[in-house]
């Protein structure tokens, strides 16, 4: 959820009691999709708060919200910045001016995979920082 749908949902729902509003009132209020607002709502029934803090636990998982001195000084400027990014490895890195976002599937194909291996490793090698890598940190190997 991006911080402008979350600005959205505070002023309609001050509470945050969204687990409660109809498929209908959160499409309206977050002008998302349908399928976005059904894979929340999915989320928001399946899954308990414990499974989550241990699912972050299990994986060195941090937030970092938009408050904290960690938080990038260079995401501040952006339009809409994340009020929260959830951060593992080398944190101190979060500010390395020298940075690749990485987009992609959790399950790429193997071409997708052999494709990312040969764009990637050279730009690692150069010291490049490789953010959102979860993905890559799968399959490349530098």
């Amino acid at each position: 959820m991006t911080s402008a749908s979350l600005r959205q949902l505070l002023l309609k729902v001050p509470t945050l009691d969204v687990f409660h509003l109809s498929h209908e009132s959160l499409q309206q209020i977050t002008n998302r999709r349908s399928d976005i607002i059904q894979q929340w709502q999915h989320y928001w029934r399946t899954i308990t708060v414990d499974e989550v803090v241990c699912r972050y636990t299990k994986g060195s998982v941090r937030s970092v919200t938009i408050v904290d001195d960690e938080y990038p000084g260079r995401f501040r400027y952006l339009s809409d910045p994340p009020p929260v990014l959830y951060v593992s490895g080398h944190e101190h890195l979060l500010n390395d001016t020298q940075t690749l976002a990485v987009v992609g599937t959790r399950n790429p194909s193997e071409y997708g995979k052999a494709r990312l291996n040969e764009l990637l490793v050279p730009v690692v090698h150069q010291n490049t920082v490789i953010v959102s890598a979860r993905t890559w940190n799968r399959y490349a190997r530098p």
